[in-house]
């Protein structure tokens, strides 16, 4: 079965992307994060494991995701209607549809190395039915599948500490296999942006928060 990296993001549009941040930061640095994320994500990820890239854009078509996807060999896909569970379920089925294993990875998701995308297909052709690798959070940041998973998509508590533990729950009340991956972390707050820049090599961020994203 070939193998499909699937990014999930949002049109880098001022005000829309990284609100809790901006809250700190204003909407024009967390715009600026918010793009150098999704930057860094792409860059870090195509590739990892043989799979084919695909960045999957919230909302309406936005030409800065489909000219991300392509500069680094990429397709581009609108996620469609829903709430996150439904738009992630989506894309996870059209790529098992098509004879595919799917990897989702979520555009802000700094932690997730290329170990965890490769380790991620590895137990998928395995055997397992749903591989993850648990946020530091209490979601998770990565989830792939090997078979169509509803259940674990439904009515479930996303941006919640709860998201991982009922995900675990309703996999195994569904008898679906599941293989956990090491953890991984995402970007939300200031915290996470320093973190971000740090190991990324970057200068710290300092001075006023409002002076912007350096």
């Amino acid at each position: 079965m070939s193998r499909h990296l699937l990014i999930f993001a949002k049109p880098p549009l001022r005000g829309r992307v990284k609100t809790r941040l901006a809250r700190r930061i204003g909407d024009r640095a967390a715009l600026a994060a918010y793009r150098g994320l999704l930057r860094d994500t792409v860059v870090r990820l195509a590739g990892a494991g043989g799979a084919r890239l695909t960045v999957v854009g919230a909302g309406a078509p936005h030409p800065a995701l489909r000219r991300l996807a392509e500069r680094h060999g990429g397709d581009f896909r609108t996620q469609g209607p829903g709430d996150l569970g439904a738009r992630m379920e989506r894309a996870l089925r059209r790529v098992l549809a098509g004879g595919g294993l799917p990897v989702i990875v979520g555009a802000d998701c700094a932690g997730v190395t290329r170990a965890h995308v490769t380790g991620a297909f590895a137990a998928l052709e395995a055997g397992a039915g749903v591989v993850l690798a648990p946020a530091e959070d209490g979601g998770y940041a990565l989830v792939g599948a090997s078979r169509p998973v509803p259940e674990a998509f439904v009515r479930m508590p996303w941006g919640d500490p709860r998201l991982m533990p009922r995900t675990r729950r309703r996999l195994a009340a569904a008898g679906v296999p599941l293989t956990e991956l090491a953890p991984a972390w995402d970007v939300d707050d200031w915290r996470d942006l320093h973190r971000w820049r740090r190991e990324r090599g970057r200068r710290p961020l300092g001075g006023r928060p409002r002076h912007g994203y350096p």
